[in-house]
């Protein structure tokens, strides 16, 4: 089996996308700081974590964050941040490498924990987690309203895009009449941690939310993949609708 040192020698791009835990990512930053090309780049893949208190002195102006998201194949956004003593050339020569692969680069001017997307998904998530400990919906109900209602109408218009076709006065009356309540961050969800107890871990254990009819999860995961693919093409040709 390769060692570290053989596995980056001569690379000019390192990318790191280990668990996220701040103990395993220093232990390896301070391996690769060792081992890495004078001139190579360390990019970290992690979803929220703040790596760069992690990363030695000697790797600060050649780290960055490039997080792909899920399954990277197929989804098209990478994120990219760079830290507080980042060389701003090792963000452009990664922003251009993705963009020659026909990724979708967002380049934040510093860290932004969650980035955008990940952000909006936590914001999901705890409503949806609220939802359902309240007993309010089902997560058939959570899934229906998302893919019959809002993800409809996300590929074409976005988000700010959608905003302008219902018309901004609105937005600001909705925000004047507080009609909306965020849920209290408590930090776990009776309905996760009872599912996780009993085993319910999700496709790779059958069941989650869902029960899964027995099916591989490998033979789950290339139905994922064939949909998404011919969502993207069909996306593709349609086309977003984008201002400027």
């Amino acid at each position: 089996m390769p060692s570290l040192a053989d596995t980056v020698a001569g690379a000019k791009l390192v990318v790191e996308a280990i668990v996220e835990r701040p103990d395993a990512k220093r232990s390896v930053y301070a391996q690769l700081a060792t081992v890495m090309d004078a001139d190579a780049i360390l990019a970290s893949n992690t979803s929220n974590l703040d790596i760069f208190p992690l990363v030695p002195d000697g790797l600060q102006r050649r780290a960055i964050i490039a997080h792909w998201y899920t399954p990277p194949y197929l989804c098209d956004l990478v994120d990219l941040c760079p830290g507080p003593h980042t060389d701003p050339a090792a963000i452009i020569t990664v922003r251009d490498m993705v963009k020659a692969m026909g990724k979708v680069p967002v380049v934040f001017k510093q860290m932004v924990q969650g980035y955008v997307a990940n952000r909006l998904q936590a914001a999901i998530q705890l409503e949806v987690q609220r939802m359902l400990d309240e007993g309010l919906v089902s997560p058939k109900d959570i899934d229906d309203s998302v893919i019959h209602g809002i993800a409809l109408r996300m590929p074409i218009l976005g988000v700010m895009a959608k905003a302008d076709f219902t018309g901004l006065p609105l937005l600001q009356q909705g925000l004047a009449n507080r009609s909306y309540t965020p849920p209290p961050v408590r930090g776990h969800s009776e309905t996760l941690d009872r599912l996780i107890a009993d085993g319910r871990t999700g496709v790779m254990s059958g069941t989650g939310y869902f029960d899964w009819g027995g099916r591989s999860p490998e033979d789950l995961f290339r139905e994922r993949d064939r949909k998404l693919l011919a969502l993207k093409q069909a996306l593709r040709r349609i086309g977003p609708m984008e201002g400027t």
